[in-house]
Formats: structure tokens, C-alpha cells, sequence
């Protein structure tokens, strides 16, 4: 199990531990209180605020495309030049209602995915998942088989970096693990809507427990009903920011896209290399050759159906 927890998080969870060596951030111009709390900017006029919470009426159905870009610079001999890769997944969100509590209780259907010309998700994977309306997956049920086709991904990713680890046999299966072992990993996916209401110009923040970065959102404007929201961290090793567009009045995101760089790859992938041969008893090594940066972009964005 240690070795597919590993692999599982490696990957899904790249776009915030892509800065697994980075430590608190640096963006000091800005100070920010206790996890969870929103700074306000000091005006002598009193100002609007908006609650921002996940709605789940039923019966309402959302697509989402998510989409994950990694471009690998690499510098040989003196000449540079990029590795593409992209991973697109199509997804559907079905509500059911509440429970007697305000959680929504979800569909979650993972229709078809290519990772570039690679198929994935050949057949759909169902999750039933209970959320609440902060975002905190509660419980999921059905996830460990989307793990077992991400892990596919996983192993595609890191074999730019650690040769053959594509080709290791992993012979436990998934299937047989319980769904709520992946919900923290899937947590990272979910757009944290802050704790109290916020005008423009406030910051919340959240800790990503795989990573243990800590993230901030600024809420930029609100025009139209909808919350335009600033996305960023930096750390020593690593830069991460990104944008969201988050609808107030039906609850759900519309977009929310993170972009990273960082020249921490090298490492990242001696720290795998050396933990993936202790855990499978397989030596497995680095590349002679891994970037100088790499840059990951992760976006999730509504798809209006006819």
C-alpha cells in the first residue's frame, strides 16, 4: 500500500506538491492572520461582502473539463529545449440534494480522459461524494477505482524523470482499498470557499495538507454575480498562482486554474527514486538528464451544455 499512496500522490496532488521543498511563503507584503481567516483592507466606507458556499440543488447537473499541461525546460550541452505532456479529463457533477445536515450529496462521473494520445477512463467511473458547503469532502464512496486510472497517469508523468518507473508492476489493487484513503489527495482539486463573508480586496488562506504549502486567495472583484479571485504562493523552491471565477448566486465554480514553477524537479525526483526502491524493492534511478524548470498547469472549467 505505502508504494501506491506514494505514486497517488506524487501526481494527483502535483499542482501543490510540485512545492513539496518549499517552506512558509515569502510574500511578507502581505500579512496574513491564523489559518482560515480573511483580512479585510481598512476603508472608511462600509463595503459589500459576499458569502461565497457550494449549493447543491437537486436534480442540477455541471460538466467540468479538467485539463493538466507540463512543460519540462531542459538544458543539454548548452542546448535547451521543452517536453510537452497534457492530460484532459471530462467530468460530470450530478446533485442529489442535502442530507439532514446541508451536505450535498453527489455524482461524480469521470466520463473519458486522454493523456496525450493515450486513453484513459476507456469505461466511466461513478463516485458518490458528500460535500460540504465550505468544500470539505466528507465522504466519498467509488473513488479507488478513478485512483486506479490516475495511477496510470502517475506513472506516465514520472517516467520523464525516473526511467522505467512506467513499467514497474504494481500488483495491489486499488479496487480493494477504501475510498476515503484518496479523499485528502481529491481535496486538493476542490476551490476552498472562504469561512466568512469577504468584499473585494479581502484574503483567506488554506494549508494544503499534502504539501503542507500554504495558499492564498485574494477576492479581486465581484461583477455580475460573479467572484473573481487571485490564487498565489511562493516559496523558496517554487511559484504557484492561478485565477478562479466562482458563482455566487448558483454555488459552483465556473474556472479555476493554478499554474507552477519551480527548479526543484531534480530533486523531487531523487527524493521519489530513492523512496519508490525502498518501497518496491526494485532499484530504480533518476534521469541523467532532468529540467532546469517545470511548469504545471491545472485547470478546471465549466462546460455549458446545449
Amino acid at each position: 500500500m505505502r508504494i501506491i499512496i506514494l505514486l497517488i500522490s506524487l501526481v494527483i496532488t502535483s499542482f501543490s506538491s510540485i512545492c513539496l521543498y518549499s517552506e512558509e511563503t515569502s510574500n511578507a507584503s502581505q500579512a496574513i492572520t491564523e489559518e482560515s481567516a480573511v483580512k479585510t483592507e481598512e476603508t472608511k466606507e462600509e463595503v459589500q461582502k459576499y458569502t461565497l458556499v457550494y449549493k447543491f440543488p437537486a436534480g442540477q447537473e455541471i460538466y467540468y473539463q479538467l485539463t493538466i499541461d507540463k512543460k519540462d525546460e531542459f538544458n543539454v550541452g548548452g542546448k535547451k529545449f521543452d517536453v510537452k505532456k497534457k492530460t484532459v479529463v471530462y467530468i460530470s457533477q450530478l446533485s442529489k440534494g442535502v442530507d439532514e445536515e446541508g451536505n450535498g450529496l453527489l455524482i461524480v462521473t469521470y466520463l473519458q480522459g486522454w493523456q496525450d494520445t493515450i486513453r484513459i477512463f476507456s469505461q466511466s467511473k461513478e463516485v458518490k461524494v458528500k460535500m460540504s458547503p465550505k468544500g470539505e469532502i466528507l465522504e466519498t464512496q467509488g473513488l479507488q477505482e478513478v485512483a486506479a486510472e490516475f495511477l496510470k497517469v502517475v506513472q506516465y508523468n514520472l517516467a520523464d524523470y525516473i526511467p522505467g518507473i512506467d513499467r514497474l508492476p504494481v500488483k495491489i489493487d486499488l479496487t480493494k482499498m477504501p475510498s476515503n484513503a484518496f479523499n485528502v489527495y481529491w481535496q486538493a482539486f476542490i476551490f476552498p470557499v472562504p469561512e466568512t463573508p469577504v468584499a473585494a480586496g479581502d484574503i483567506w488562506k488554506r494549508k494544503d495538507k499534502n504539501s503542507d504549502v500554504t495558499i492564498q486567495y485574494k477576492l479581486q472583484e465581484v461583477k455580475e454575480g460573479k467572484a473573481y479571485i487571485e490564487v498565489i504562493t511562493e516559496g523558496k523552491r517554487g511559484l504557484l498562482d492561478g485565477k478562479a471565477i466562482f458563482d455566487i448566486e448558483n454555488g459552483y465554480v465556473i474556472s479555476n486554474q493554478v499554474t507552477m514553477v519551480t527548479d526543484a524537479t531534480g530533486k523531487i525526483a531523487q527524493r521519489a527514486a530513492k523512496e519508490i526502491s525502498g518501497a518496491t524493492g526494485t532499484e530504480v534511478k533518476p534521469a541523467s538528464n532532468l529540467p532546469e524548470k517545470t511548469y504545471i498547469s491545472f485547470k478546471m472549467e465549466y462546460v455549458p451544455m446545449e
